[in-house]
């Protein structure tokens, strides 16, 4: 069965802030580790740039890869009529940036906020449960053998 002809596509513009989806190039075909969700953070004004999207997983995506929409900048899902798969450059690309932190940002505020209690709670462990004093202000008092 042929695939439609760029002419037969409807109309449809990616903008900063849609969420896409796509297969990294990086690994081989029908591998399920390259499919990807993405935030586009950035549409550059160069629109006929190599790589004239930047997405939050920071990966660089040509302009003939084949991406899908998902969700529009305002959260609402596509139309399954209008989230079909095609090439980059057959959308209008609006120029513009959306303000979001990327996947490795992301990650490494989570990693080191789990460094950072891990040993924390180490030091508690080695320096052992604080000295327990007497209710009543005085010296505790001292055992015997």
């Amino acid at each position: 069965m042929p695939g439609i002809s760029a002419l037969e596509l409807h109309p449809a513009s990616l903008y900063a802030g849609d969420t896409i989806e796509y297969y990294s190039m990086a690994f081989v075909s029908d591998d399920p580790r390259g499919y990807h969700t993405a935030v586009v953070l950035r549409v550059h004004e160069d629109v006929a740039a190599d790589y004239p999207i930047a997405v939050d997983t920071e990966e660089l995506l040509p302009r003939d890869l084949m991406v899908r929409l998902l969700i529009d900048r305002f959260g609402e899902r596509f139309k399954p009529t209008y989230a079909i798969w095609r090439k980059q450059h057959s959308y209008t690309l609006v120029p513009g940036e959306f303000s979001a932190s990327t996947r490795s940002s992301f990650f490494c505020t989570a990693i080191s906020g789990a460094v950072t209690d891990a040993f924390a709670s180490i030091m508690l462990q080695l320096r052992g449960p604080p000295e327990e004093t007497a209710g009543d202000g005085s010296e505790p008092e001292p055992k015997l053998h």
